[in-house]
């Protein structure tokens, strides 16, 4: 039994030192999540503009656009549970907060990382964004939470390739969506995004992120603090498949927000005809010119609110 362990020992002992070099190297490559990490940790105390949401709100907001100090605390999708913890995290430093930007869309009411195709990305709040989602130790971890594939192509890129995998701004602003789509791609996205968003049945979820939402606005009026929601413009092929009950729900929730909260505005800009083919990264995510329309309508807002 003794020479048992013994030869056991000496097997995974070079595996548990390979397993943990990995970690450690993976951890040290620059990621958007720990820049946004160090960003708020340093000067949560000047923000006057938060944005926080989905992709939608990460490629769509760009806040060097806004004429406030602005940062975009926004990431793919991120639910307002994650939002609602980012907010809590740094509670006592908005001091100069003024206004969150956020966006309530189709699928927002409807969606959960923690049981969703992308519950991937828990370990990028539980290792780099200082917020504990579930209690799973392979969420603490990127060797148990990643494909090793995926672990390799990035100690490549970063290592060997001198490839950056960070996307994001200084300001927390996803710069990456720099192209436009032809009309086939967004036909093809849109029907398949719009199919991939809609949901079946998830009334819990949507109960809880109500719930979580209504969390927010309610911190942010104890603090006199401006919720700006909107729903994010998307091009006509996307648009044209949402499911017609869970839109009016949505839309339906945001109306009792309004009337429940004074510091609620709000901005529907799903089918506005100001944003054309051409302001599109694909059929739900706008591009760099998209960004600076859907960021002047913003600007806009904060002006009619002073």
């Amino acid at each position: 039994m003794k020479k048992f362990i013994t030869t056991l020992l000496i097997f995974l002992i070079p595996i548990v030192l390979m397993g943990s070099l990995i970690e450690i190297l993976i951890r040290k490559i620059p990621n958007d999540y720990s820049l946004k990490r160090n960003y708020l940790d340093r000067y949560s105390d000047s923000v006057e503009v938060l944005i926080l949401g989905n992709s939608h709100d990460l490629y769509g907001v760009n806040p060097h656009l806004i004429k406030a100090k602005a940062f975009n605390a926004a990431n793919v999708s991120q639910t307002y549970r994650l939002d609602y913890e980012i907010a809590m995290k740094y509670q006592a430093h908005w001091q100069q907060l003024n206004y969150i930007v956020m966006s309530v869309d189709y699928f927002s009411l409807y969606t959960s990382l923690e049981t969703g195709d992308e519950k991937w990305r828990i370990k990028n709040y539980e290792i780099y964004s200082g917020i504990d989602v579930v209690k799973d130790v392979r969420a603490h971890t990127e060797i148990l939470s990643s494909n090793f594939k995926i672990n390799l192509e990035r100690l490549y890129k970063n290592y060997i390739a001198n490839v950056s995998t960070s996307y994001c701004t200084s300001l927390g602003w996803a710069a990456n969506y720099n192209a436009t789509s032809n009309s086939a791609a967004l036909t093809t996205s849109g029907i398949n995004r719009a199919k991939y968003h809609t949901a079946i049945s998830k009334e819990d979820l949507l109960n809880e992120n109500i719930a979580m939402l209504r969390s927010i606005i309610e911190f942010a009026k104890r603090k006199s603090i401006k919720v700006i929601l909107f729903t994010s413009p998307c091009y006509k092929t996307y648009t044209a498949n949402l499911k017609p009950e869970q839109l009016s729900r949505t839309l339906a929730e945001i109306e009792k927000l309004k009337s429940d909260f004074s510091n609620v505005s709000y901005i529907n800009l799903l089918r506005d005809s100001s944003f054309l083919e051409s302001d599109f990264f694909d059929a739900n995510h706008l591009n760099h010119t998209g960004a600076r329309k859907l960021t002047n309508i913003i600007n806009l807002q904060f002006a009619l609110l002073q």
